[in-house]
């Protein structure tokens, strides 16, 4: 979105798209050449009709949608790769998240950022680091075969159904067709 962009338009046009008002906007925030980035928290039903297509026209720019993940956190040890009940890890939950030592908090923090998962210089969870990066990567696969396998299983099901059927009219043979030609396609 360009800086002259308001909520209103991003409303409207979400509205457009789900035909609810159900649900929530973050403050539009600075993104990369003087754009901006919102998120929006929505049910899942609501997500999928906003995210069918990857772009959304907000005024006289098409803006790209980008599915946001949730990426959970050991609130012990700090690892992406398990939760705080199977921790086996090192107890991080009182040092600084900030520089990963012990005696202060984040707040108070005056020490270089560093991430105790990578020992590189950045705060753990940013887009720089890379047990993030991999967790987040993990989860996108993830999502891309649930998705792959869900779409397969439709597929499957319109095949047998076919095959159940004896289908009479020329419209449904043309479909039947189609559907062919796209499973047809995948599988080479």
């Amino acid at each position: 979105m360009d800086l002259t962009t308001e909520k209103e338009q991003i409303e409207k046009a979400i509205e457009e798209r789900t035909k609810n008002k159900e649900y929530t906007l973050s403050d539009l925030r600075p993104y990369t050449n003087n754009m901006l980035a919102i998120t929006i928290t929505t049910g899942k039903e609501e997500s999928d009709l906003i995210m069918k297509q990857y772009t959304i026209r907000i005024g006289y720019v098409n803006c790209t949608l980008e599915k946001r993940f949730n990426i959970k956190q050991c609130r012990k040890c700090w690892a992406f790769d398990h939760q705080m009940n199977e921790c086996e890890g090192p107890d991080r939950s009182k040092d600084c998240y900030r520089c990963g030592k012990s005696g202060h908090l984040q707040k108070e923090c005056e020490s270089k950022e560093n991430c105790p998962l990578c020992n590189k210089e950045h705060k753990i969870g940013t887009g720089r680091c890379y047990n993030f990066k991999k967790a987040l990567s993990k989860m996108r696969r993830k999502e891309r075969q649930n998705t792959y396998n869900s779409t397969r299983e439709t597929e499957d099901q319109r095949i047998y159904q076919r095959q159940e059927s004896n289908f009479s009219t020329d419209s449904l043979s043309m479909q039947i067709s189609e559907t062919e030609t796209v499973i047809r396609n995948c599988d080479k």
